[in-house]
């Protein structure tokens, strides 16, 4: 499998360059530390939101 997606990426014509997002960074840890709370703490629910209706 490794070596399939290897000669593909060499192969193509237009690969994007990608670059370090500090702003996407800063999110992904956020977003990864929310899921590591979540699953430590099953039990808790989140606060009801303010704009739902019930």
């Amino acid at each position: 499998m490794r070596n399939s997606v290897a000669v593909a990426a060499v192969r193509a014509k237009a690969l994007r360059v990608l670059a370090l997002d500090q702003e996407l960074e800063a999110l992904r840890m956020l977003v990864d530390r929310r899921e590591e709370l979540a699953t430590a703490h099953p039990d808790c629910q989140p606060a009801p939101n303010a704009c739902s209706v019930n």
